[in-house]
């Protein structure tokens, strides 16, 4: 049985893990999140954002931010997601944190998605662009995570032994713990690749998956698209047998034949 009173002590760790699997997935250039801080006597209920993945600056570390203002307490107060494609002009929001968030971080397109767990938002999962606007496609994935991950939440409130798993959801809660006392910086990669697919229900990846670079990933996510090596170099300002030389070393890492089979492992492991 769930214990919400557990939730406190494991939110903050998996969020701030979450962060960094999420950015890995979908490649949005900032994340961050708010967690809600329970009602205290003579305060009303509020948000603390605290932790971030992408930020330029300091400028909204232990930003508080009041219910419903902004579009994260929006999120936070109706448990709806909030979206605007640009922050600046939009009118859906009361504009009251421009100076720290606008200002400071150059946002774009924002996405805020509440995260549910035992009936309440215990916090928001913040997606950002400086340039241009997020995409569907990425916003769904983004939605979908969010949701998982608060089943996750209550699962790992429960208290879950490692030594007791019997469900890919208690697998991930013990995988969530182990990586909150995880340091080393390989060991931590290979898990956060193995968490991945047992979201998604799949097998672990190979362990070379962890080390894939950002520009094997981008030529990666174009054989995806179906481009050939040419158009591949032409887009990214690289020499054609430079493209062959990173879809060589990713189909290694991912244990897979050729191009395809690379950009198909790649995809279903949420890395592109």
């Amino acid at each position: 049985m769930a214990r919400p009173d557990r939730l406190p002590t494991v939110l903050r760790a998996t969020v701030r893990n979450a962060l960094g699997v999420l950015q890995q997935a979908t490649g949005v250039p900032l994340l961050f999140s708010g967690i809600v801080v329970p009602d205290a006597p003579g305060r009303p209920r509020r948000m603390r954002l605290s932790d971030f993945a992408g930020a330029h600056s300091g400028a909204l570390a232990e930003l508080e931010v009041a219910p419903c203002a902004g579009l994260g307490g929006r999120a936070a107060g109706s448990g709806l997601p909030q979206i605007v494609s640009d922050y600046r002009s939009s009118r859906m929001i009361s504009h009251e944190y421009d100076g720290q968030v606008v200002e400071a971080e150059s946002l774009s397109s924002v996405c805020a998605l509440p995260l549910a767990a035992h009936g309440a938002v215990v916090a928001v999962v913040y997606l950002a662009t400086r340039d241009g606007v997020l995409g569907g496609q990425v916003l769904r994935a983004a939605d979908g995570f969010v949701r998982r991950l608060g089943r996750d939440l209550e699962i790992r409130a429960g208290g879950s032994d490692p030594a007791e798993v019997t469900s890919t959801a208690g697998a991930i809660a013990a995988l969530d713990d182990v990586l909150v006392d995880t340091t080393d910086p390989r060991t931590r990669g290979r898990l956060v690749a193995v968490r991945r697919h047992l979201a998604a229900g799949l097998a672990p990846l190979p362990d070379g998956a962890a080390t894939l670079t950002p520009r094997e990933l981008d030529v990666l996510r174009r054989v995806a698209r179906g481009w050939t090596n040419r158009r591949i170099g032409e887009d990214l300002g690289l020499r054609e047998p430079t493209v062959k030389a990173y879809l060589s070393t990713a189909m290694r890492k991912l244990g897979a034949g050729n191009r395809t089979a690379a950009a198909h492992v790649a995809r279903a492991a949420g890395l592109i």
